[in-house]
């Protein structure tokens, strides 16, 4: 948690900085750009994360990858190598968007399901999400076959469990410890 305190320091800055200048917008898709990137590229990570590289060089080398991100973003970048904290630059853009989607009325919810939901169960969850304040919905959904059916919903620290394989898991607990003795 110490590790990503700082991430939340410098993700709030850059939010502050954004609102106060219009571009909370623009630089959002810049975060979802560089955190994408730095997921799916371990050369980049490794680049972030080496003490042998220079910051001069990693200043040039993320002003290159990030060529078409907004002016601010890139000021930024480099303010982060300047500091030494770019091996926490993915942490730094997902609070970024944390805090995005908090300021912007914006629910992120996790959606585990057996097999891919369909339209009408999608705009179900969307719907039931609206009723609850929220602006707009993010649903990322996950299929998992051993679910068997139903969903596992997740939204920040709150999870709820509808599943099959959860509902059978009960049952087998419940006769594991309460003896069933048949009379017939």
């Amino acid at each position: 948690m110490a590790g990503t305190r700082f991430a939340t320091r410098y993700a709030k800055a850059l939010i502050d900085l954004a609102k106060e200048l219009n571009q909370m917008d623009a630089v959002r898709e810049d975060m979802m750009t560089i955190q994408s990137a730095i997921k799916v590229s371990r050369d980049l990570r490794n680049f972030l994360q080496s003490p042998v590289v220079k910051p001069a060089e990693k200043i040039k080398g993320l002003q290159a990858v990030f060529a078409s991100t907004t002016d601010l973003t890139k000021k930024f970048l480099k303010l982060v190598v300047r500091h030494g904290r770019e091996g926490g630059l993915n942490h730094i853009a997902g609070g970024y968007l944390t805090r995005y989607n908090k300021a912007n009325g914006i629910v992120e919810a996790r959606v585990v399901t057996a097999s891919p939901l369909s339209e009408a169960q999608r705009n179900n969850l969307q719907q039931r999400f609206a009723a609850t304040g929220a602006k707009e919905t993010s649903l990322k959904e996950v299929v998992n076959p051993d679910v068997i059916g139903g969903l596992v919903v997740r939204v920040g620290d709150l999870q709820v469990d509808a599943t099959i394989a959860t509902a059978l898991n009960r049952i087998d607990q419940h006769f594991k410890k309460n003896s069933y003795i048949a009379d017939f």
